[in-house]
């Protein structure tokens, strides 16, 4: 990725602002229509009905157009998705987390386009993994850094590749994409601890079954 990715200026003023708001979204609907490869900044330029001089203004090109966008969600994901001092079981929590990631998808047009983009460089991803293995180190203390890490990676993994399902050609419903994502989760989670010998939590015994 270029180094200059930082937007050139921030907008001091209420209509600079709306431009940038009109850009960024221009942007997000781009990724998602097109792909992030295919976008190019006078598309989106064009899309935001601004002139490719505008855009420079504030953008040095279609990275820094996406670092900018990438924080615009990652700060929403923490304040509505990600919500802290919830104090649940483990399964209770990510059905919360899991259905507001799903509302999430469909009210921000882009955002699903990045998170299954493994070819885009952004924050999106690493964030996710990071606040998993925060969660996983809450719930279950006796595992090690390195069973955080690969839990949270594979989690990341499965619920990509499950989301994957429901592009074309396959057109798996949305509804049960989520719940065979729970499914795979869970059972994941479930054979880590198992193999780890840490003691499952009541949730997860009543949801799989105690050994």
């Amino acid at each position: 990725m270029p180094e200059e990715t930082q937007m050139r200026r921030q907008p001091k003023q209420a209509r600079s602002q709306r431009r940038v708001d009109r850009l960024l979204s221009a942007a997000a609907q781009s990724f998602e229509e097109l792909g992030y490869a295919a976008t190019t900044t006078n598309a989106i330029a064009a899309r935001a009905g601004v002139s490719i001089g505008s855009l420079y203004q504030f953008f040095p090109n279609k990275e820094a157009i996406l670092d900018a966008l990438v924080e615009r969600y990652l700060d929403e994901l923490q304040r509505v998705v990600f919500v802290p001092g919830e104090n649940l079981p483990i399964t209770i929590l990510m059905d919360r987390v899991l259905d507001r990631l799903a509302r999430f998808h469909e009210s921000h047009a882009g955002f699903r386009a990045l998170f299954l983009e493994t070819n885009v460089e952004h924050r999106i991803q690493s964030v996710l993994v990071q606040w998993i293995e925060t969660l996983l180190g809450q719930y279950f203390p006796a595992l090690d850094m390195d069973l955080y890490r690969q839990t949270a990676l594979a989690w990341l993994g499965i619920t990509r590749g499950i989301m994957q399902l429901t592009e074309s050609p396959h057109n798996l419903p949305e509804r049960t994409a989520q719940s065979e994502t729970r499914l795979a989760l869970f059972g994941y989670l479930r054979a880590v601890l198992v193999r780890a010998g840490v003691s499952l939590p009541e949730d997860l015994q009543e949801a799989y079954g105690a050994e």
